[in-house]
């Protein structure tokens, strides 16, 4: 599974968590699975294809994600509220929210394995697939304003 694959499914889970409130990651993930199994017909093969494909370090390093963005949920969404200028976590919508929390988390706690351009880029075709027009230009900017600041506003993307 290609790790765009894999960002997909975590994105996937903590956009289902802002409706679920479910802290458990395995519970989580099972109710994913089942929701759209049973609520997506035309997408069910794909979507179990999708989870039955994924390895055993797949699904440690899924849920060894998920598990630590909901961890930092609150520090994560100090940083969104503060790039997000005069935007509410209230305003932004679940799909942004999602993707925000899932890059600030690779780009905070992860950008010795993953390289913050590519973190950025693949959080932006997210939202292109997911959500709105003007949410590429919102993401981007706030992951960009975050990146500046994690990087002493002296180095480029």
């Amino acid at each position: 599974m290609t790790r765009r694959e894999i960002r997909e499914i975590i994105f996937m889970l903590l956009f289902q968590l802002e409706f679920h409130n479910e802290a458990d990651v395995k519970q989580t993930l099972e109710q994913y699975m089942s929701a759209n199994e049973n609520s997506l017909p035309a997408d069910s093969e794909a979507v179990t294809k999708l989870f039955s494909s994924l390895s055993e370090s797949e699904t440690q390093y899924i849920h060894a994600v998920f598990k630590g963005v909901n961890e930092k949920r609150d520090e994560i969404d100090s940083i969104i509220e503060k790039h997000a200028q005069e935007w509410s976590l209230e305003r932004i919508t679940k799909v942004d929210l999602a993707v925000l929390r899932y890059c600030i988390y690779e780009l905070t706690y992860l950008s010795d394995t993953v390289p913050d351009s590519i973190s950025i880029n693949e959080a932006v075709e997210l939202v292109k697939k997911y959500s709105t027009d003007k949410s590429r230009a919102f993401v981007n900017g706030v992951l960009a304003a975050y990146w500046k600041e994690l990087k002493g506003n002296t180095t480029q993307i």
